[in-house]
C-alpha cells in the first residue's frame, strides 16, 4: 500500500475531514509555514513528492480532528515512528524505481532558498557569489564564511540560519559543528562576563538561533536524528540547548511525541532531560499545560519530571512558576513536586529568599520537603 493510500485511509478513520478543516488544524500546530490546501490535497492524493514534515503535519491534524470529534485514533495509527518508517520505505521504493531506469540513487540534497538581497544592497558581492556558487552543496562548507562576513558588518544573519535549519537533521548537525569551529566558545560561554553581563559570544550568536529554528523544524519528528547527529559531529555540548528549545516552542502533544521518539530510539536519558528542560525553560504561563497533558495520559512520572525541572533554574524561577500555578488553582500536591526539584540542601536558603520576596506559601512548602532524600 503506497503512502498516499495510507493517508487517505487515515483520513477516513479520522472522520473524513475536509481539506479546509485539515488546513485549519495544521495552522493551529504553530508551524512557521502553514500548508496550503492545494499542497495538502497533492500529498493525500500522491501527486507531489514525499516530504516527512508535511506528512507528519497531516497525520497530526487528522489525529486532532478525530480527538475533537470524539473518535480518537489508536496510538499505533498515528505513531510518529511508524509514519517515519512508512515515509522512509516510500522514499526507498521511489529511489529503487529511479535506479531501474538507470538514474543514480545517491541521496539528493534538500533544496533551500537563500535570500541574498541584503547582501546585494550592502554591496557584499563576494558573499553573494559564494552563496550562488554553493547552491546545492553542503551548507556546512560555506555558511560559516557568510556568517563571519555579516557579523563583521554588524548585519543580521538570522534569515540565513533560519534557512539552514531546513536542512536535514544531519546537515544541521554538520553546520553546527562548522559554526562551532569558525566561532569557538570563549570563557564567557561557561563563566559569564562580569564586566558586561549582557555580553553574547559569537558562538552563541551563530549557533543559538540555528538550534532554535532547528528545534521548530525538526523537534516534533526528528529529535533523535538531531541529537545523535550533534554528538557524532563532536558538538554534543549543544544537545541540551537544542532540547531546551524543543521544550520552549512546541505544543504539549508534540513534546510528548519527541519524548516517545527519543525513548524508542534508545535515548531515554535525553527524553528525561527534555522533560526537565521544559520545567526549567518553558514560559511559566505555558508550563501547566504540559504537566496536565502528561497527567491526563496517566504518565505521572513524566509530569513530575517537568515539575522538578523547575528547580534546575533558580529560586526566582520557582517563584514565577508558583505564581502562575496558583492563578490557575493547582493542587498542593503539584506544588510539593515543584519544590522537591530545588537542589538538595538548598531548600532552607531558597525558602528564605522566597519568603522575603513575598511568596510565603511556597516557601513553607519548600521547608516541608527540605529533609526528603534526593531523587
Amino acid at each position: 500500500m503506497d503512502l498516499a493510500t495510507q493517508l487517505q485511509e487515515l483520513r477516513v478513520r479520522a472522520g473524513d475531514p475536509s481539506i479546509r478543516a485539515i488546513e485549519r488544524l495544521i495552522a493551529r500546530q504553530g508551524r512557521q509555514h502553514p500548508m496550503a490546501r492545494s499542497t495538502i490535497q497533492d500529498k493525500i492524493s500522491g501527486r507531489s513528492p514525499i516530504n516527512l514534515l508535511q506528512v507528519m503535519s497531516i497525520v497530526e491534524a487528522l489525529a486532532e480532528h478525530a480527538r475533537l470529534n470524539g473518535i480518537p485514533l489508536p496510538q499505533q495509527d498515528i505513531d510518529h515512528v511508524v509514519w517515519r518508517e512508512r515515509v522512509a520505505a516510500s522514499l526507498s521504493h521511489s529511489a529503487g524505481q529511479i535506479s531501474g531506469r538507470g538514474v543514480s540513487t545517491s541521496p539528493q540534497r534538500r533544496e533551500i532558498d537563500w535570500d541574498v538581497e541584503a547582501l546585494k544592497q550592502a554591496h557584499m558581492f563576494d558573499l553573494v557569489a559564494l552563496v550562488d556558487e554553493a547552491k546545492g552543496s553542503e551548507v556546512a562548507n560555506w555558511l560559516p564564511k557568510v556568517i563571519r562576513g555579516m557579523m563583521q558588518a554588524e548585519m543580521s544573519f538570522t534569515g540565513f540560519l533560519e534557512s539552514a535549519a531546513k536542512d536535514s537533521p544531519n546537515g544541521v548537525a554538520r553546520t553546527v559543528a562548522a559554526l562551532n569551529s569558525e566561532f569557538p566558545p570563549d570563557e564567557s560561554d561557561s563563566w559569564g562576563n562580569p564586566s558586561d553581563p549582557w555580553h553574547v559570544s559569537e558562538n552563541d550568536r551563530a549557533i543559538g538561533p540555528l538550534l532554535m529554528h532547528a528545534a521548530r523544524v525538526h523537534g516534533a519528528v526528528s529529535s533523535p536524528a538531531v541529537v545523535a547527529g550533534l554528538r557524532r559531529a563532536n558538538v554534543g555540548q549543544h544537545v541540551n540547548d537544542y532540547l531546551a528549545d524543543v521544550g520552549r516552542w512546541h505544543l504539549s502533544h508534540k513534546i510528548e511525541g519527541a519524548v516517545n521518539h527519543l525513548r524508542v530510539t534508545g535515548l531515554g536519558k535525553d527524553a528525561d532531560k527534555l522533560l526537565a528542560l521544559v520545567g526549567e525553560h518553558r514560559l511559566a504561563s505555558r508550563l501547566l499545560e504540559v504537566v496536565k497533558h502528561f497527567e491526563q495520559l496517566e504518565r505521572e512520572e513524566d509530569a513530575k519530571s517537568v515539575l522538578r525541572g523547575v528547580g534546575d533554574g533558580d529560586w526566582y524561577r520557582v517563584r514565577e512558576v508558583d505564581k502562575s500555578f496558583r492563578a490557575s488553582g493547582v493542587s498542593e500536591k503539584m506544588l510539593l513536586e515543584l519544590v522537591r526539584g530545588i537542589p538538595y540542601g538548598r531548600h532552607a536558603e531558597w525558602a528564605q529568599m522566597l519568603k522575603e520576596s513575598g511568596s510565603e506559601e511556597i516557601a513553607e512548602l519548600a521547608l516541608r520537603v527540605k529533609d526528603d532524600p534526593p531523587f
